[in-house]
C-alpha cells in the first residue's frame, strides 16, 4: 500500500505531507501504539527491491538510533511493510533554519546560540564515530522552545546509491561520479573539498559545513555561489567565502573561527567540532563587569579555541620574565596499572619530590605504591591492599588513604600500616588532607571531620544541609585556619559549589556556585588563585585570601585532563605546594566488546562494533541479548536478537537503568529505575510499566526459574538483600510481600537463583572483602562460603552442575556443587578462563549460556589498559596564572 494521507501501515495512522526531498516524503503520522505523534519518512521504492542497499541502511540506521542528544532527532526504526519502506523518527516542530535564513542575517547573539546546539550535537555524535555528511540550514529546525535539532543524520551515506539530481539547494544525498576513490555525498554548496574530491571524509567534513552555516546566519547569504551544482562544487575548492559580507563589528574571534572551520587543507582545519566552545566559565553574577555584553563572553571562547593546543597560553606578555609553562610526560612502567578506586589515583607531596600510587600489576589487586622523582621504580608499600585516595603528610614522611573499611596511614619508608578509624558504613565517597599539627580534615559519611593523625574519634567539622549529599576533597588553605571543600547537591546538584569552612568554628562561606575538586595556588605573596575541574578542563580565578572571595573572571587554564564518571570521585590531578601538577591525560571513553568467550579463551563477536556496553544477560532461550549502552549522557536496555542479527532499544528514560533481568519466558525484562522496579516487553512493544515502587532505591538481580519469585537489592545504611512474590504476570503484574533475606551491617550484592530456585547466591564484604555466599531460599539453616580471595556476581550455570563468580582479578572463575537438602557440597574455585572482563560501572558483566559451555561478555578494550601507565607533569603553573589571570 502506497503512502498516502488516510492510509495506515503497522501502528502508524499516516497524516498530512509534510515535505519531499532526496530521499522521499515526508508525512505527519500518529503512533497509536504508543499514543504520541512522529514522522514517517516513505523511501523510494528501489530501496525494498536491493538487499545489498537494504542490508547497509539498516546498519546505517542502528548506528543512528543509538544516538540520544537533546539536539539530535531521534529515529525511532526502520519499518519494511509489503515492500513499503519508511523510517520512523522523531517529530520536530518549528521551523527549519534555511527559514529563518530567508529572512535575513541572524543577530549575533542568536547566531551563536544556535551554532552552539548544532556543534554539541556534531560533539555528541563524532564521540560516536557518526559523521552526518550533509550538515546544512534545511537538516536543521528550530522549535517554538528555541532548541536546536538536527535531522537526516548520517544518512546520505548509504542514500548515495539513488543518485538524483543535483538541485543546488534541495540535494540530501547529491552524488556524481568521482574518482576512483569512491563518490561524491552531500550537498553542493556545503561540501568540504576532500568531500567534492570524493576522497577519504571524516569528521572535519562536519566541521567544514558547521562553518558554512554559520557564516549564512550571520551574513544572511551563502558562502560559496553559482549557477549550477557543478559550478558550486568548484566554488568550495578554488574561491574564498566574501569576508567582507560579514558584519560589521563582528569580532575577530569569531572571523578566525570561521577561517579555522573552512580551511581546505584539513590538515590544518579545526580537528574537533568541541574545540570551538571552550568558553570561560560565567564568573558569579555579582563579579562579572555590567557592561560587558554576552557575545563578548562568546567570542572569548572561540579566541581560546582557536588555538587547538591543550595548554592554554593566557595574556602572555613578551617581557615577562617569569618562565613558560612546561608540560612533559612521565611513564610509571609497563607493568603499572594506575586505578583510581573511586579517587585520585597519583598524587604528589607538598615538596614535589614524591608521588603516591594506586595502582597494581595488570592482573593483580589494588595497591599503594609511592616513588620519588629522581628514580626509576616505584616501590610498593606491601599491606595496602583494596587502597584508594592517598594523601601526604605535609612532611611528606607519611601517605594516608582508605582501604577496608577504614583510614590508615603508612610510612613512605614501608612498614605496617596504622589504622586511625573505622569508617561509616558503605561510605564509598571519602577523601581527606592532612593539616599541620598533625591533625587530618576528612570527608567521612559525607560530611567533614576532624581527627589527629595519631588516631582516634573523629570530630564533626561540617554538617549537611538540606538538599545536600556530599561534603567532599578538603584543602587546607595557607594560614591553616580554613578549608576549601566541594559540596555536592543542593542548589547546584548537577555541577556543585565550592565553599570555605573555618576549622575553629564550623561557619561556612560560599566560594563558587559552580565547580567541584577545588585546590588553591599561591602565585606570590598572599595572591592565589582558586582552580577546579569542570568537564576536563582545569579553570582558574584570581582569589583574594584575606577576604576570601573570588576578585575575577574564571578562564580555561589547561584542557585535557581526566575527570572521572563521576564527578564525587574526584579529578585525576593534584598540586604539589610549589603550584607544581601532575595529572592524568582524559582519553576517549574505553570501549567495550560484547563477545562470545570459551573456556579455552577464544571468542568471537555478538556485535559488529565496540560502544561503550555492559550487563550483557541472555535470555532463557538463548536467542537474545539484552545489554545496557550509553550514547551520550544516557545508558538505556538493548536487545540483539541473535538469529536475526538486529538491535532494539527498549528503553527511553532521560535516568539511566543499571540492573535488569528476564523473566524465565524471554518476553519481559524486568529493571529498577531510581526507586521503582518496571518492566518492558522484550520486543519494544509496550511502554515499561511500573511493579512497584519503594521509599529509596531500589536494584534487581534476579528472577527464579519458576518466574515466582524476585530477589532485589536496597541500599539502606548497607545494601540488604530482599524478596518478593512476582504475582500477576503479564496481564496484571505486580510484586508483592517484600521481605528482607539478608539484611545486615555489611554490604550484600548482586543475588542469584538456583536453577531449581531452592538456593539464592550472593556477594557480601562481612569478611572485610567481598566474597561469595550461598543460601537456602526461601529459609532455612546454613551458609557456605563460595568463592575463596574474593568474588562477586554469582550466576547458577543452567546445567546444575556449576556457579560462576567474577574474581578478584576481574577472572571468571566456578566451581561445582552438589545441594541435599539444606547442605552444600562445594569443589575449589577454579579460574575459568584466564580474560579479564570489564567491570565497569557495573560488577555483573557476563552471562552464561544455556548450554553453559560459553558466556556472553563485555571485554575491555586493551588500549585502555596500554594508557593507564603514564601520567603528565606541568611545571611553572603559578607563572602562568600571574600572568593572565592577575588583576
Amino acid at each position: 500500500m502506497p503512502f498516502t494521507p488516510g492510509s495506515r501501515h503497522g501502528a502508524y495512522q499516516i497524516g498530512e505531507l509534510l515535505g519531499k526531498g532526496g530521499m522521499g516524503e515526508v508525512f505527519l503520522a500518529r503512533d497509536t501504539k504508543l499514543n504520541r505523534d512522529v514522522a514517517v519518512k516513505a523511501l523510494p521504492e528501489s530501496f525494498a527491491r536491493d538487499p545489498g542497499l537494504m542490508a547497509r541502511f539498516e546498519r546505517e540506521a542502528r548506528t543512528l538510533a543509538s544516538l540520544n542528544h537533546p539536539n539530535i532527532a531521534h529515529l525511532y526504526g526502520l519499518e519494511n511493510w509489503d515492500g513499503a519502506m519508511a523510517i520512523v523518527m522523531e517529530l520536530v516542530p518549528g521551523s527549519t533554519l534555511r527559514d529563518r535564513i530567508k529572512q535575513g542575517p541572524v543577530p549575533l547573539e542568536e547566531a551563536l546560540a544556535i551554532a552552539r546546539q548544532i556543534s554539541a550535537a556534531l560533539e555528541a555524535a563524532h564521540d560516536q564515530g557518526v559523521i552526518h555528511r550533509d550538515l546544512k540550514p534545511a537538516n536543521v529546525k528550530i522549535t517554538p522552545e528555541g532548541v536546536v535539532k538536527l535531522l537526516d543524520f548520517g544518512l546520505a551515506k548509504t542514500a548515495a546509491e539513488e543518485r538524483p539530481a543535483l538541485d543546488p539547494d534541495n540535494s540530501p544525498t547529491a552524488t556524481m561520479e568521482a574518482t576512483q576513490a569512491g563518490v561524491i555525498l552531500g550537498t553542493a554548496g556545503y561540501m568540504a573539498p576532500e568531500q567534492v574530491r570524493g576522497t577519504h571524509v571524516d569528521k572535519r567534513a562536519d566541521i567544514w559545513a558547521f562553518g558554512v552555516v554559520l557564516y549564512e546566519l550571520l551574513t544572511g547569504r551563502k558562502a560559496f555561489t553559482g549557477a549550477t551544482a557543478t559550478d558550486l562544487l568548484a566554488a568550495s575548492l578554488r574561491a574564498d567565502p566574501d569576508w567582507t559580507a560579514l558584519p560589521a563589528g563582528t569580532p575577530h574571534e569569531i572571523r578566525r573561527l570561521l577561517e579555522r572551520c573552512l580551511e581546505r587543507d584539513r590538515q590544518k582545519r579545526l580537528r574537533d567540532i568541541g574545540d570551538a566552545w571552550l568558553l570561560p566559565e560565567e564568573t558569579p553574577i555579582q563579579e562579572r563587569p555590567a557592561s560587558r555584553p554576552a557575545w563578548l563572553w562568546l567570542a572569548l571562547g572561540f579566541l581560546l579555541a582557536a588555538g587547538g593546543a591543550a595548554v592554554f597560553s593566557i595574556g602572555r606578555q613578551p617581557a615577562d620574565p617569569s618562565p613558560a609553562l612546561r608540560r612533559f610526560n612521565v611513564d610509571l612502567g609497563g607493568e603499572i596499572d594506575l586505578r583510581s578506586g573511586r579517587g585520585p589515583a597519583v598524587v604528589l607531596s607538598a615538596d614535589g619530590a614524591r608521588m603516591a600510587m594506586v595502582a597494581g600489576p595488570r592482573q593483580g589487586s589494588r595497591l599503594l605504591y609511592t616513588r620519588r622523582l629522581d628514580q626509576a621504580e616505584p616501590r610498593l608499600l606491601a599491606g595496602t591492599d583494596d587502597a584508594r585516595v592517598p594523601f601526604f603528610s605535609p612532611d611528606g614522611r607519611w601517605i594516608g588513604f582508605f582501604a577496608e573499611g577504614k583510614l590508615k596511614k603508612i610510612s613512605v619508608d614501608g612498614g605496617p600500616a596504622v589504622t586511625l578509624c573505622d569508617l561509616p558504613e558503605a561510605d564509598t565517597h571519602v577523601s581527606a588532607v592532612w593539616a599541620e599539627g598533625d591533625r587530618i580534615v576528612a570527608s567521612l559519611g559525607g560530611r567533614l571531620v576532624q581527627l589527629s593523625a595519631a588516631g582516634g574519634n573523629p570530630r564533626p567539622l561540617t554538617t549537611l544541609a538540606s538538599g545536600e549529599s556530599l561534603h567532599g576533597w578538603p584543602q587546607i588553605l595557607p594560614g591553616g585556619k580554613t578549608a576549601l571543600f566541594s559540596v555536592y547537591g543542593g542548589a547546584y546538584a548537577s555541577s556543585g559549589s565550592l565553599e570555605v569552612v573555618t576549622l575553629a568554628t564550623g561557619e561556612r562561606k560560599p566560594l563558587r556556585q559552580k565547580g567541584t575538586f577545588g585546590r588553591y595556588i599561591s602565585t606570590g605573596g598572599n595572591s592565589g588563585h582558586l582552580t577546579w575541574v569542570s568537564q576536563g578542563t582545569l579553570f582558574a580565578a584570581p582569589m583574594d585570601l584575606d577576604r576570601l572571595e573570588l576578585t575575577g573572571a574564571s578562564r580555561p587554564v589547561l584542557d585535557g585532563v581526566d575527570d572521572t564518571e563521576y564527578s564525587a570521585w574526584g579529578a585525576q590531578i593534584d598540586f604539589a605546594a610549589d603550584g607544581t601538577a601532575m595529572y592524568l591525560p582524559r582519553h576517549p571513553p574505553s570501549q567495550t566488546a560484547l563477545l562470545w568467550l570459551d573456556e579455552q579463551g577464544k571468542t568471537k563477536p555478538i556485535l559488529a562494533k565496540p560502544g561503550n556496553y555492559s550487563y550483557p544477560a541472555l535470555s532463557a532461550d538463548g536467542k537474545q541479548l539484552a545489554y545496557l549502552q550509553q550514547v551520550g549522557g544516557n545508558r538505556d536496555i538493548w536487545v540483539h536478537d541473535l538469529d536475526r542479527d538486529l538491535d532494539r532499544r527498549i528503553t527511553f528514560s532521560p535516568e539511566n537503568e543499571y540492573v535488569f533481568v528476564w523473566t524465565p519466558d524471554s518476553r519481559w525484562i524486568v529493571f529498577s529505575l531510581g526507586n521503582q522496579i518496571r518492566a518492558v516487553r522484550s520486543d519494544g512493544g509496550s511502554e515499561p510499566i511500573t511493579l512497584h515502587e519503594n521509599k529509596s532505591s531500589i536494584f534487581v538481580h534476579a528472577i527464579s526459574a519458576d518466574g515466582k519469585d524476585l530477589a532485589f537489592c536496597e541500599p539502606s545504611s548497607s545494601n540488604d538483600l530482599w524478596t518478593a512474590s512476582l504475582e500477576g504476570f503479564p496481564d496484571h503484574p505486580r510484586i508483592a510481600r517484600p521481605q528482607p533475606f539478608q539484611a545486615t551491617r555489611f554490604n550484600e550484592i548482586y543475588a542469584g537463583f538456583s536453577l531449581d530456585g531452592k538456593w539464592l547466591a550472593y556477594a557480601s564484604d562481612e569478611s572485610g572483602l567481598m566474597e561469595v555466599y550461598a543460601r537456602p531460599f526461601p529459609g532455612g539453616p546454613g551458609k557456605f562460603q563460595v568463592s575463596i580471595g574474593g568474588g562477586v556476581a554469582p550466576v547458577w550455570s543452567p546445567n546444575g552442575r556449576e556457579l560462576f563468580f567474577r574474581s578478584r582479578e576481574d577472572q571468571i572463575t566456578v566451581v561445582d556443587y552438589k545441594a541435599n537438602g539444606n547442605s552444600l557440597t562445594l569443589s575449589k574455585p577454579r579460574v575459568w578462563s584466564e580474560r579479564r572482563i570489564h567491570s565497569g560501572a557495573n560488577l555483573k558483566n557476563y552471562s552464561v549460556a544455556p548450554d553453559g559451555k560459553r558466556l556472553a561478555v563485555a571485554l575491555q578494550d586493551d588500549g585502555a589498559v596500554r594508557r593507564s601507565h603514564e601520567v603528565v607533569m606541568l611545571e611553572n603553573l603559578p607563572a602562568e596564572l600571574r600572568r593572565g589571570l592577575a588583576k
